[in-house]
């Protein structure tokens, strides 16, 4: 049953892929870093495994996140408590974290390994568990929140290939300072929905590919959910406080720079050189 969408909730999406400009007619051809595909593990697959304990679960959020909400049985684990817990090269370990933030959680897996242990990621994260059915353990109401991406979380994954960013706003809004728009949709419509259905088949090869919604201010985050959940797209991420928030955040980040720079430019002397915009 589709949903139906009233007043401010007629707004377009542009979907937004991370391609570079030379690297425009293919969003599968980008010059950002590409995780190793190899580094995945499908979730039916762990599942499977993880029932038969051929595998260490290791959540590698911060303790008061996995307090939370995690996988029942699921070890608890920064990188650098990893690296001295020798038990846990006996068998493969997969990473967890909620399946967004994967660039650092990649670097991390290949040092892992390089290191004399199994290490791979589980592709789609608490998302994808969460999406086929997999048990959780902890609050029900705060698991809404492993959808959910802050602005300093999705800048730093904007250097990689795997975030499909899918845009909200109007369609006068629609040009911003992200990557070039691929194609332009209505949530209304049904054969731009299946446009998103054939770009995200199109990127199946690539088992880290996450779409993540972008609306005006956050306001409208459940209701996009809600939408694209009714077409079978569930696995997917939402940008807290919207494109308002990701303009404030990059505005208070330009700031402390500025404010570095210029800390920097201190001369011998005590006076300060005044940086210029």
């Amino acid at each position: 049953m589709k949903i139906a969408w009233q007043g401010a909730m007629t707004v377009s999406f542009v979907i937004l892929l991370l391609a570079s400009m030379a690297a425009q007619a293919d969003f599968l051809s980008s010059d950002g870093k590409q995780i190793p595909f190899d580094l995945a593990r499908g979730v039916e697959e762990v599942m499977e495994e993880y029932g038969e304990k051929a595998i260490f679960l290791v959540d590698v959020r911060p303790e008061e996140a996995f307090a939370r909400y995690h996988i029942p049985g699921s070890l608890n684990m920064d990188f650098h408590e990893i690296r001295v817990r020798s038990f846990l090269k006996t068998k493969p370990l997969v990473l967890i974290n909620e399946g967004f933030a994967l660039g650092r959680l990649a670097e991390s897996c290949e040092d892992l390994n390089k290191e004399g242990f199994q290490a791979s990621i589980l592709a789609g994260g608490l998302v994808a568990w969460k999406g086929i059915g997999g048990p959780l353990a902890g609050d029900p109401f705060a698991m809404e929140e492993m959808h959910r991406v802050s602005p300093e979380v999705l800048a730093s994954e904007l250097a990689w290939t795997h975030p499909l960013i899918v845009h909200g706003l109007d369609r006068e809004e629609a040009v911003f300072t992200l990557p070039l728009a691929h194609a332009l949709l209505r949530p209304h419509d049904p054969e731009g929905v299946q446009d998103l259905l054939t770009l995200m088949g199109e990127g199946r090869n690539n088992p880290f590919l996450v779409p993540i919604i972008i609306t005006k201010n956050g306001e409208e985050n459940a209701a996009f959910r809600r939408y694209l959940a009714s077409y079978g797209i569930r696995e997917v991420y939402v940008l807290e406080k919207g494109w308002a928030g990701y303009e404030r955040y990059l505005e208070h980040r330009r700031l402390a720079q500025r404010s570095r720079d210029e800390r920097m430019a201190s001369t011998g002397s005590g006076r300060s050189c005044t940086l210029q915009d």
